[in-house]
């Protein structure tokens, strides 16, 4: 709705009109709150399910490992696709290659620039691997015949619903909308 973008271009003016300072201020606020809200309810819902959690990790391991995967994937796909897909992934997954982080590990206050290296480190490695693994776990402890056919955030609305109904999918509605307009700013 045209309301919600105008309240959005309002905030964001707002924050812009600050400057770095104003935009650090906010985005120091928003991300750690909606990782933390996000990690958290993921940790919830792996506990809630951890009788299931030994099938998905061996839904990971087969699935890696079996052989249609290895012969499937080196005669499918190119090494041009590969890496393209996978700089991609990488670049959705954090912004650590795309630039931005490093401008602004760059202009933090910092006594030590090894502690700002250490910093952006730990933001990629919690992005990558813990956010992206909660992901992966909540939608591996959904029956299998539920996502069928289902990718991308449809296969994550899903997997909420299942786990919480329609609260899981206003709930990672919600969760996108901060992870977006953090990443919009």
């Amino acid at each position: 709705p045209v309301a919600i973008g105008i309240i959005l271009a309002v905030i964001a003016a707002f924050i812009f009109v600050g400057g770095t300072t104003r935009l650090a201020a906010v985005v120091e606020r928003i991300v750690p709150f909606m990782a933390g809200i996000y990690i958290v309810g993921s940790l919830i819902l792996i506990g809630m399910n951890i009788t299931a959690l030994p099938g998905a990790f061996k839904m990971i391991f087969v699935g890696a490992f079996h052989p249609t995967a290895v012969v499937g994937g080196a005669a499918g796909i190119t090494v041009r696709e590969a890496i393209r897909y996978g700089v991609a992934r990488g670049l959705f997954s954090n912004e650590a290659g795309s630039g931005c982080a490093p401008c602004a590990a760059a202009a933090a206050d910092c006594d030590h620039p090894a502690k700002a290296g250490l910093a952006q480190a730990l933001g990629v490695f919690i992005d990558t691997i813990v956010i992206c693994s909660c992901t992966a776990f909540i939608i591996l402890l959904v029956p299998q015949e539920q996502t069928a056919g289902l990718e991308g955030m449809g296969l994550l609305q899903e997997a909420m619903r299942f786990h919480l109904g329609e609260f899981g999918v206003i709930f990672i509605a919600w969760i996108l909308a901060l992870f977006s307009f953090s990443t919009f700013i």
